[in-house]
Order: structure tokens, then sequence, then C-alpha cells
């Protein structure tokens, strides 16, 4: 992976908005708003956040699962808008969802699985399907024995490995992974870790990771996108937004993770208050009312990402005046 080579994935200007209907009346909740994207061969792009910061939706709206209202994506330099056919995106991108027991069909054995697939995107004859699956069964470290079987006979993490070979059976540029240990025990989590690694070095695979376990992050991430109700506030190389994060929020991410995670500390941020409803959003920072650093104005003017670093950005003002990694106190 190179800062040089060409992006497979460009996401720019990318707003998902749904239309809510109570008590005769219709609001609309902005859950993407505005998030810019590039994700290039090799690399790993994660995009971190609490439940309901947008995250999952923005993966489902790239797959265009999920209608966006505005925004462009681009895969390898072609738009989606270009697909004659929603289906033909999938030979391109692909996903690895969060739970396989729901993801794969509990009807079908894992032979059909993974050959169903190849049958729509690939020009390939029922034995070069065979062997392709032989293959991908190799590459994911499973018995061919598992072939017969159905999802249900399967261990966690043996049903997981059919989704990841699932989603490589038509050979992607790029495959988003949606929280793809969060249904595992930690022993298997550091399995499936370690074969998405290879599998990309071997491949030249593009990973989008969506993910709220920062210590996952930390270990496959090349860059890092924090999301706060469906804003990016924070974006950068992974080890520099976790040793030196630039935004409260990211900070506060970073104190709540368990402490094994990332070696120890006494908390720097505390966050008060709940998260304000998507509907009622201050027309400045989204977190203002909650950020013990916020000031007058932060409720008032929505700031833009600005750099701090170099290819470190953050939405945050009021940081941008402070010392380096000085996040713990207001002036």
């Amino acid at each position: 992976m190179t800062s040089q080579a060409k992006p497979l994935l460009t996401v720019t200007g990318l707003r998902t908005e749904f239309t809510v209907r109570s008590r005769g009346s219709r609001r609309t909740l902005r859950a993407v708003d505005g998030v810019d994207l590039v994700l290039r061969p090799g690399q790993t792009s994660a995009v971190v956040g609490e439940s309901g910061s947008g995250k999952s939706t923005l993966a489902r709206s790239i797959l265009r699962l999920v209608k966006p209202a505005a925004g462009t994506v681009l895969v390898d330099g072609r738009p989606l808008s270009a697909f004659r056919r929603r289906r033909d995106i999938y030979k391109d991108i692909q996903m690895v969802f969060q739970d396989p027991r729901s993801s794969l069909d509990p009807r079908q054995r894992v032979r059909s699985i993974l050959d169903e697939p190849m049958r729509l995107h690939l020009r390939l004859s029922p034995a070069d399907r065979a062997r392709r699956i032989r293959e991908l069964l190799a590459s994911v470290e499973l018995d061919e024995a598992i072939l017969e079987r159905r999802p249900a006979a399967l261990s966690g993490g043996q049903r997981q490995r059919v989704g990841i070979a699932r989603a490589l059976a038509v050979e992607p540029k790029v495959v988003i992974l949606d929280e793809p240990t969060a249904s595992l025990d930690a022993s298997t989590r550091g399995v499936v870790l370690d074969l998405l690694a290879r599998l990309q070095r071997e491949n030249d695979i593009a990973y989008l990771l969506i993910s709220h376990d920062l210590h996952t992050v930390r270990r496959i991430a090349h860059t890092v996108a924090v999301m706060y109700l469906g804003r990016v506030i924070e974006t950068g190389p992974v080890t520099e937004v976790l040793r030196h994060p630039a935004h409260p929020y990211t900070q506060a991410l970073i104190d709540a993770a368990p402490v094994a995670a990332h070696g120890g500390h006494q908390r720097t941020i505390r966050l008060t208050g709940e998260i304000p409803s998507p509907f009622d959003l201050n027309p400045g920072c989204v977190l203002a009312s909650r950020c013990p650093l916020a000031e007058a104005s932060c409720t008032t003017q929505q700031p833009s990402l600005v750099e701090f670093r170099t290819d470190h950005l953050a939405a945050c003002p009021v940081t941008h005046r402070r010392p380096r990694g000085d996040l713990g106190t207001p002036h």
C-alpha cells in the first residue's frame, strides 16, 4: 500500500436521511451527514463511534443497501450510478456482516453458499467453480468436510470464515467489514483478525472496517475516521489519532475503552448528559451539549475538519488552540 496508489473506493459528500412519521407529522433524521472517505489498495480504513453514530448506515449506503440522499461513491474510479443493475456492484465490493448466523442462509449448505456468488458474477464452468471453492476453503483455513454442512452445524468462528470466503469468492477490490469479530470469543477473534490481515497481504484487498473496538482498530487498521451523530469529526493515521486525539469525543472513546487494550491511563475527558436527539441538533458542533471544553461559539458554528498535524484532521477549533495532546481541562 502506498499513499500514491489509485483509490479503490472514493466517497464524497455522502448523506443518508430517513423520514420518520409520528402523530401525523414527518421529521427527517440525517443518519450520515456529508462523509468523505478514500481507500487505497492494501489499506484498511476504520470507522469508529458509539452505537447510533451512523457508521453501519454509512457502510450500507456505500453498498446501496440503503439509498443515500446525496453524494457520490466511486469504486476503482467508476461511479456506482454507472452500474446498470445493483447486483453488478457486488462484483467489485463485498461485505462481511457482523452476525454470520443471520447473514448466512440457514437452509443452504456451505458448498451452495460459496457457489452462488460465483454463478452470479463470474463466468466459470462448474468444474472451475468447484476448484475455486476448494481454494477459498484453504485460504480461510477450513476443511473441505464442512462443505455439506449447514451454518447451524458450524462454530461461530467457522461461520465467520465462511462469510469471509463468500465475500472473497468473486475477487472483489473492496471488502466492507461490519464488526467482523463482534460475535466471536476472544481466542477466535484473534485468529480471524490474523486471517484478514494475511488475506489482505496476499490479495491487495482494501478493507473498510466498521467497529467500536479500538483494540481491533489499532491492530489491523492503517487510518481511522471517528463518527458522531452522522458526521466525521476526526480522521487520520490510526497510530496518530489514537495516541494524540485532537477531538474531545475521540479522547472520550479512548478513555472508555477497556484498560487492557491500551495500557491503562487516567480518564482525560468526561462527557456529560445524554446523546442529543438527532432530530434536535444545534446548528454548531454536535458534541457541544456534552463537551466540557465547549465555548459559546461551539453551539452556533459548525466546525469543519482542519489539519491538526500532517494528514490528521479534526473538527474542533478549541483543541486547535491548545498545546498538542492537552485535552485535560478547560482553560
